[in-house]
Parts: structure tokens; sequence; C-alpha cells
């Protein structure tokens, strides 16, 4: 009877083992997170077409592009040594625009997902004849071939506030000197007649 009891406590613990399996763990945590970028940009005009880079620095089997995650698509590794795949999105529309995550698969483990790409669409601005643009309160800030053409005009003020306040003080001055010849000559004329 001692040797049917331990069976059941011996077939736990093999099963606890296989389904535990330690070794899968750590290949997960082996594989690192991959990139993710768009090209031309996260930025797109309505219409036009964008192609959302996953790579992997360990090289893939399969890559998940996800969005807000959903499966978007899935691509199949071409050789052991793939290091990037490529998502097409032939024409955006609102509908595309969002987060987007890569993830991949290699030798039976799949990584951590990618960091964010966020994905904007944005309508195409088609000026009009009548419309005159927006009007914005605050000036532009001058180009760089504005800048002579600024600092002469700062000089030329410059020189001119010189210019007058020598003139103030030239006529301050001469109207002191006239001043003290007024107070020295009545003080002269007035010590004449005193003797």
């Amino acid at each position: 009877m001692g040797g049917r009891d331990k069976t059941p406590a011996l077939t736990a613990l093999l099963c606890l083992g296989l389904c535990w399996a330690p070794g899968d763990k750590a290949e997960a945590e082996a594989w690192p997170s991959p990139s993710i970028s768009a090209e031309p940009g996260p930025t797109v005009l309505l219409g036009q077409p964008v192609t959302i880079v996953c790579r992997s620095p360990a090289g893939f089997d399969t890559f998940r592009l996800e969005k807000e995650g959903i499966l978007v698509k899935i691509e199949r590794s071409a050789s052991p040594n793939q290091r990037e795949a490529r998502f097409p999105l032939l024409a955006t529309d609102a509908d595309t625009a969002g987060r987007y995550r890569c993830v991949s698969y290699k030798s039976g483990a799949w990584s951590e997902r990618s960091g964010e790409l966020e994905l904007a669409v944005i309508p195409e601005d088609v000026p009009r004849t009548s419309d005159p643009g927006p009007v914005s309160a605050v000036p532009s800030a001058p180009t760089s071939q504005e800048y002579p053409v600024l600092n002469g005009v700062r000089l030329g003020l410059a020189g001119l506030v010189l210019l007058i306040l020598a003139a103030i003080l030239a006529e301050a001055w001469h109207s002191l000197g006239r001043a003290r010849q007024g107070c020295l000559g009545w003080t002269q004329q007035g010590a004449l007649q005193g003797v």
C-alpha cells in the first residue's frame, strides 16, 4: 500500500516539472524587444503610403505587427539571419492612425513587445484662392537674410539718439556758459557802481 500512495505524488511532481519548464522562461527573456519605426515618418498625409519597419537585433522567425493590441499583419522570415520586417500600408486613411507595436518570435519564444509607434494621418492642406490663409497676431521671426537690414536700422536709430543727446548737451553747456557770463557781468557791474 505504501507504494501506491507515492504514485500520485510522483505524478503530480512530474507534471509540475514538465509544465513549468524553466528553460522556456529563460529563452523568452533572452530575446530583446524589437524596435519599430515608420517610413517616411510617423505623420503621413491622408491617402499616402507608409511602411512600418520592425527590427530585431537577434533576428526572427516571425514578426507580428499589432495596432492597439490587435493583429494587423504577420511577416515570416525569408532567411534565418533576417533582422527586419517591412509592413507597407499603401493608402492611409483615418482608420490607419493609431498606436502600433511589433513582437518577434524565434526558436519557440516570443520577445517582449516593442515600444509604441504613434502613427498620425493628417489631411492634405489645399490652399484656396479666396482664402488668404491663417492670420497671425504674432509677427513671424526674422530670417537670417533680414538680420543685416535690421542691424543697420538699429545702428542708424542709435546714432540718431546719440546725435540728439549730443545736441542737448551742447545747448546746455552753451546756456550754462552764457548764464555764468551774465552772472559775472552783473556782479562786476554792481561792484563798479557801488564804488
